[in-house]
């Protein structure tokens, strides 16, 4: 029996995302969505799906497997080159052949070594450290040429090397046993007696900024300090379509959010989180 392959959708490419026309169509497409309403979930749905539209229009999906930062049509020519002059050193060998040979070699490190560089210094100018942390290690890997596949995870026990299977089985094996840990009824009551407490407090009134309603400049603030490069949510709406939408588009997260405050629903939130109330809105 064959098992079937999951199939993954390719990634947004960001890289070549048209975000000026991404911010324009996310306004005109959240323009018409009702926010003000109880159907909370349906405004909910309607403007994911206006955002996932804006972006299917603006940003090419798909990435190239084993790109290489710093390659140019240039160093492709100038990598044949060098297959070329091998190729004829293996067949006929002369000093003449040997002499090209290394000649094309050298230059080709030459004009790679300068592409590098270049490249470095375009890409890390762009980046801001505080937030792009791991783009700088994959650039760095990649102007190396090493791979970006994780090593394997080793366990080991009683002298044994456990990986793979073995590894994951092993981790199940011991986390079972610290669930099944048993609780005193003792320790039962304790914590029954802890949450009655702290039920009593939430019933308190709440302070004013936890029920005033958010502003713009909040939502602005936080959409700054989100870390790209983050798996998106159950919405598929990721960090970088956030980052980017029109004005219009975020007045209506922000009105969306705003209104489930006000009618009670605290349950439901859009996958932007909240700053005020947990440092920064973060997924």
């Amino acid at each position: 029996m064959k098992r079937s392959l999951t199939y993954i959708p390719p990634r947004w490419n960001y890289k070549k995302a048209n975000w000026s026309k991404f911010a324009s169509r996310s306004d005109i497409l959240t323009t018409r969505i009702n926010i003000n309403t109880r159907q909370i979930d349906k405004a909910d749905k309607a403007l994911r799906k206006a955002i996932i539209s804006a972006a299917h229009e603006c940003v090419p999906r798909g990435s190239r497997r084993n790109y290489i930062p710093y390659w140019s049509e240039e160093l492709q020519a100038l990598h044949e080159e060098v297959t070329e002059a091998r190729d004829n050193v293996e067949k006929e060998p002369s000093v003449d052949n040997n002499i090209r040979l290394k000649a094309k070699t050298a230059r080709f490190r030459r004009e790679s070594n300068t592409a590098i560089r270049n490249s470095w210094h375009k890409k890390t100018a762009q980046l801001n450290l505080e937030k792009d942390g791991q783009k700088l290690w994959r650039l760095v890997r990649s102007l190396n040429g090493a791979s970006n596949r994780l090593s394997p995870i080793a366990l080991e026990e009683e002298n044994r090397v456990l990986t793979k299977r073995q590894a994951a089985n092993h981790l199940v094996k011991q986390f079972s046993q610290v669930s099944d840990i048993t609780v005193c009824n003792q320790r039962r009551h304790e914590v029954h007696q802890e949450i009655k407490e702290k039920k009593k407090v939430t019933q308190q009134p709440t302070d004013e900024i936890m029920t005033c309603p958010f502003v713009m400049e909040e939502l602005e603030g936080a959409l700054k300090v989100m870390q790209n490069g983050r798996s998106p949510g159950p919405d598929n709406i990721t960090n970088e379509l956030l980052a980017h939408h029109g004005f219009q588009a975020k007045r209506k997260i922000l009105g969306l959010f705003n209104f489930s405050i006000q009618v009670g629903r605290q349950d439901w939130s859009p996958q932007i989180g909240r700053k005020r109330f947990s440092s920064q809105y973060s997924k």
